[in-house]
């Protein structure tokens, strides 16, 4: 719906030569196709995902241990490493479909200009198979594409008690999406920070589940408001709730069918589920290691000046990986206009062709936050358009390898866990203090 219009009558200055630089860039990009991709690429996407999925089903069921003479016993149970390949594979199969959901979600699956593509229909089928609610992950994910790494609004950086990426959240922030503060606690002061860099590899092996409970709080939430006569996000729908509960219906019947004993089962669970941990990596990996926007005001650090006045196209030598002045940085508010925040805050990963299988698309993650609806088969022939404009208003566009990328994450952590370590509530309560 449409709820107003913003009148910049005929003022070209309105906005700066770099937005209108990459809106023209958008407009030529439409017009070219590369919003919408070719009918046979999904296909071939989702016969590959269930080419995965039927190969886990196979070798579950078709590689019972043989008959053993010995102890007359008939072994109903998996070869140890049969039951460690299948359960990769279907880890392999939650990240991979993931990635398509991901575009649904994005809506940039189009392969007409005027296709009408039934989102809702769509996201409970990637909810039934991934397990991982899509109405939830719009909800979050949309906001995180408007204000990425700001410190009191992206959720997908507000990871507290167990994460912390600057000194600015150890204070105790209040978190504008979730409306509540997120509290700086003796767990998080003791327990996990000061030692995020180790705890992270282990956590993003586990990290699912924590998506399953915020999917779960989420849908419950939506039904209850349908209840009370309004939803507040057409995300929320019954549908979605029950693919939600279907998924867990599968994957229960799964366990409880397939060969082995309950501690073999129980391995095969969370083995799969520490390999489906790889798309979390992926995901951090990507906004992780670049600058945390607005980090500088919650430590006090802000000067009186209007944030909004700060030149945002000072903030890199031309350098592709040029280092952000931190400084600058974190005193602008949000980042600076969508284009600019967007490219400050994403990492690309640097791979050959073959492997841009596994990071389903966001390895071009500077290019998608700039245009998220573009096809993921055009983000290579397009990636050099957009480092070449980037070079131009003297924007780091960022690349690293993937291990790399891991390495910039760990680094990143392990500054903040420094700083942690030294942190005393005494000391910053007294900062914090008037008069």
């Amino acid at each position: 719906f449409v709820i107003g219009t913003v009148d910049y009558g005929n003022d070209d200055d309105a906005f700066s030569e770099l937005v209108r630089d990459f809106r023209e860039l958008g407009q030529t990009f439409d017009q070219l196709g590369y919003f919408r991709v070719s009918p046979f690429f999904y296909v071939k996407k989702l016969v590959w995902v269930f080419s995965i999925f039927f190969t886990t089903l196979f070798l579950l069921f078709h590689n019972k241990k043989p008959y053993d003479a010995d102890t007359d016993s008939n072994n109903d149970s998996l070869p140890i490493p049969i039951a460690l390949v299948a359960a990769t594979l279907l880890g392999l199969f939650w990240q991979q479909f993931a990635f398509i959901g991901h575009d649904v979600g994005h809506m940039s699956t189009r392969t007409h200009a005027r296709d009408h593509i039934p989102v809702p229909h769509l996201s409970a089928l990637v909810t039934f198979f991934n397990g991982i609610s899509v109405a939830w992950w719009k909800a979050t994910h949309n906001v995180h594409h408007a204000v990425p790494n700001s410190i009191d609004c992206d959720p997908d950086i507000a990871h507290l008690p167990v994460f912390a990426l600057h000194k600015g959240m150890f204070g105790g922030l209040f978190n504008k999406y979730h409306g509540r503060v997120m509290e700086f606690d003796w767990v998080a002061r003791r327990v996990f920070v000061p030692y995020q860099h180790f705890w992270y590899y282990p956590i993003m092996m586990v990290a699912r589940f924590n998506l399953y409970f915020q999917s779960g709080i989420f849908l419950v939430n939506g039904l209850m408001s349908r209840k009370k006569g309004g939803d507040g996000h057409k995300g929320r729908t019954i549908l979605d709730s029950v693919a939600f509960v279907g998924f867990f219906l599968w994957l229960g019947l799964l366990l409880w069918h397939i060969p082995g004993s309950l501690l073999e089962k129980a391995v095969f669970f969370f083995w799969s589920h520490a390999v489906a941990g790889l798309l979390n990596v992926q995901i951090t990996l990507s906004h992780f290691p670049r600058p945390i926007f607005g980090a500088e005001s919650c430590t006090g650090a802000m000067s009186n000046k209007d944030e909004t006045d700060l030149d945002t196209t000072k903030v890199s030598n031309g350098n592709d990986n040029a280092k952000v002045d931190d400084v600058l940085v974190n005193n602008i508010k949000y980042g600076g206009d969508f284009y600019t925040r967007n490219i400050l805050a994403s990492l690309d990963v640097s791979c050959p062709r073959f492997l841009d299988w596994f990071h389903g698309g966001l390895q071009f993650q500077t290019l998608h936050h700039i245009y998220p609806r573009i096809g993921r088969e055009h983000l290579r022939t397009i990636e050099p358009v957009i480092a070449s404009l980037c070079k131009k208003h003297g924007l780091p566009y960022t690349r690293m390898t993937f291990w790399e990328c891991n390495l910039e994450v760990v680094k990143v952590l392990r500054e903040a866990a420094s700083e942690a370590r030294k942190w005393s509530p005494l000391i910053y309560e007294a900062m914090c203090a008037h008069g």
